[in-house]
């Protein structure tokens, strides 16, 4: 804090470097803030604010100001506070939409509160939430949660439907059984809430597979043996449909061997 132009040099630096995110102090001079802001190059610049005081308010008028001041310079802006209530969370939910109704075209916002009492403010947050993971010897900050947590919390609160991904198999073809714990796994690893089901297709009848795709939990699907493209154009009825129409462009979701693509068909 002493000395801004040595944090000038270490930051323009990692720019000179490439690093793809730059975080900037909002205490630093303006005069500092705007050059880093000026050559910038291909990096963003995170606007940075942290208050440890614990006496950081989110409707008072210094926490606009600091927004306000925030955004001149920034690519993304970040508020961090100590809160020492509950309720200062749902604070920080209105003045994020507060800032949001007030400047809409302000840069993507990130604001969270630390500590035990501010992690739902965490959950809630939707831009650049810090994270830690339990193979870590320590967290970085008080309060800080891993990707499981926060997936966890989000379905518990039902911010994270349930969703229900399929593995769409032939009778001769048994891999994707196998593959069956490894998705599971890696939904309990995230903390989703989330279902893998094998399936098995009717033989000669690849529109059967809308049944699965159509439904409103739906999540994704794996084919094993795959569709072919023409097989797919033959079968969907909203493909024939376009052409009998002589639509310009027309979008449906289609499973293939690998998931479920956007297909954009034009004529």
């Amino acid at each position: 804090m002493d000395n801004p132009e040595l944090y000038y040099d270490y930051l323009y630096k990692a720019i000179q470097w490439g690093v793809e995110y730059i975080d900037v102090e909002l205490w630093l001079p303006e005069p500092v803030r705007r050059r880093l802001w000026e050559k910038r190059g291909n990096s963003r610049i995170m606007s940075a604010f942290h208050d440890f005081s614990g006496n950081f308010k989110w409707p008072s008028a210094h926490a606009s100001d600091v927004f306000q001041r925030s955004r001149k310079y920034a690519d993304i802006i970040k508020m961090i506070a100590i809160i020492n209530e509950h309720n200062e969370n749902f604070e920080l939910e209105y003045f994020r939409s507060k800032m949001k109704a007030e400047y809409p075209d302000a840069p993507p916002f990130s604001a969270v509160n630390m500590g035990e009492v501010g992690q739902f403010s965490r959950t809630v947050n939707t831009v650049f939430t810090p994270i830690t993971h339990p193979l870590l010897p320590m967290i970085a900050a008080p309060g800080q949660m891993s990707t499981a947590e926060i997936n966890g919390a989000l379905a518990l609160l039902g911010q994270l439907p349930k969703k229900y991904f399929y593995g769409i198999s032939s009778a001769a073809a048994r891999t994707l059984a196998a593959r069956a714990p490894f998705y599971e796994k890696c939904f309990n690893e995230l903390g989703l809430p989330h279902q893998f089901t094998v399936v098995e297709r009717q033989h000669n009848n690849p529109s059967g597979i809308q049944s699965w795709c159509n439904q409103k939990d739906f999540g994704g699907a794996y084919l094993d043996p795959g569709l072919s493209y023409q097989t797919i154009m033959k079968h969907n009825p909203f493909f024939s449909a376009l052409r009998g129409e002589g639509s310009l462009r027309g979008r449906q979701q289609v499973a293939l061997c690998d998931g479920i693509r956007t297909w954009a068909w034009e004529e």
